[in-house]
């Protein structure tokens, strides 16, 4: 994929997962970064105009420095605080790849999936991830099956094909993504 589409689909991410985030600073009186707003706004604009912001550098030096925290206790729901975290990742890889042209960005796609994997694990095993040992294909088999894993999994192999041949996305393609994006973020805001 070409580096506009690469940022096009780390853009939907986190724009995707970006309630959560607020649920996650509201619920634990984190602040409200305006820096993944920034991000999210640098990276539209190159995806949509070909034009890397002048100062792609220092965004994503404060993005690192900016992320939600990983230890904290969060005091309703680990998921939560981990689609946060995610949100923030897949915004970061998006200029990520404009700053480091040989940042591959493939494997990072599990953290745009991570929010729908873990409620699915959670929802059926009381966990949030499972655990190696005799029952885990099995496990795995079960989390993998769950409509919403299934929808979201559909969702990037469809997201990747359909920016393979978008080397230069347009605003219309973006509207598209983001809208069938959402899927990755159901869920992380209830309750």
């Amino acid at each position: 994929m070409s580096k506009r589409s690469i940022a096009a689909l780390y853009w939907a991410c986190s724009s995707a997962l970006v309630p959560a985030y607020w649920k996650w600073a509201a619920d634990t009186g984190g602040q409200m970064e305006p820096i993944l707003d920034a991000a999210l706004t640098a990276g539209y604009q190159f995806v949509i105009s070909g034009r890397e912001p002048a100062d792609k550098r220092e965004l994503l030096r404060a993005l690192e420095l900016s992320a939600p925290p990983g230890d904290l206790l969060y005091k309703a729901a680990k998921s939560l605080e981990a689609a946060a975290q995610d949100c923030w990742i897949c915004g970061d890889i998006g200029i990520r790849v404009l700053v480091d042209d040989g940042y591959s960005a493939g494997g990072a796609i599990e953290y745009s999936l991570e929010p729908v994997l873990q409620r699915a694990t959670e929802r059926l095993f009381g966990v949030l991830q499972v655990d190696s040992g005799p029952d885990e294909c099995r496990q795995i088999e079960a989390v993998m099956s769950e409509p919403d894993v299934s929808a979201a999994t559909d969702f990037i192999r469809w997201a990747v094909n359909f920016l393979e041949t978008r080397p230069a996305p347009v605003a219309e393609d973006m509207e598209l993504i983001v809208q069938r994006a959402r899927i990755l973020g159901q869920g992380t805001t209830d309750g």
